[in-house]
């Protein structure tokens, strides 16, 4: 199908964007520093992660207006891969923070407050798991995810606190060289098509899964019992 084929060609650009980047960052940086390779490891997927955590709060609130179904699959699948990428942002920052400051997990307020958004978006998807009633489904994690939504901003501010001993982007930004600096945004620029293509692919497949339920209960005569 012509949906299926443009969301398997812009996957397939985003993993080479990816990997271009990637190669790029590495040059970028060349050997200075080993432990600033994980700043193109980590900051990237933490970027995905807040992303799609606000895009699945606007598409809530919209379904809540609208009343659309598109806007909660939207949101649901975009939580979903907040949820992914915010895993690996925080696997790779507790790696980071061996290197850095010698242990996996210091309780540090961004790695805590990363933490508890995770498993806050984590109950949200478990929640919409738990429903069966589709509509019901929809509207209560809508509702949820406005107010899960609080850890996002949460998280970000946390190293304001002022006992984190992570650095803010103020701080950060103006110690980077302009080369680190463009290879870092072109970073942020790849993931970023990977989250629209992994979005597009993910749509599709629901909107298959739908179809095929869909055609299933009319050869059958049955009525769905999510709805």
């Amino acid at each position: 199908m012509l949906g299926n084929k443009r969301a398997e060609g812009v996957f397939i650009v985003a993993v080479f964007v990816n990997i271009l980047a990637y190669y790029i960052s590495f040059v970028a940086v060349h050997a200075k520093r080993s432990d600033i390779y994980f700043l193109y490891l980590h900051v990237p997927p933490a970027w995905v992660c807040y992303m799609a955590f606000t895009i699945s709060l606007v598409s809530s609130i919209m379904f809540l207006v609208k009343h659309k179904r598109s806007y909660d699959v939207i949101a649901e699948n975009a939580a979903i891969i907040g949820l992914l990428f915010g895993a690996i942002a925080l696997l790779i920052g507790s790696i980071w923070a061996k290197l850095a400051w010698g242990s996996f997990w210091n309780w540090d307020p961004r790695e805590t407050a990363t933490l508890i958004l995770w498993l806050v978006y984590m109950g949200y998807v478990v929640l919409k798991l738990s429903i069966e009633n589709a509509e019901k489904r929809a509207t209560i994690g809508a509702v949820y995810n406005i107010f899960a939504f609080s850890t996002v901003p949460l998280s970000y501010l946390s190293v304001e606190f002022g006992f984190s001993q992570h650095q803010s982007a103020s701080e950060v930004l103006p110690q980077m060289s302009e080369v680190v600096k463009s290879a870092l945004i072109f970073d942020l620029f790849a993931v970023t098509l990977l989250f629209i293509a992994l979005m597009l692919l993910i749509w599709e497949v629901k909107s298959l899964e739908e179809r095929a339920d869909m055609l299933s209960i009319a050869v059958s005569g049955g009525v769905r019992d999510d709805i």
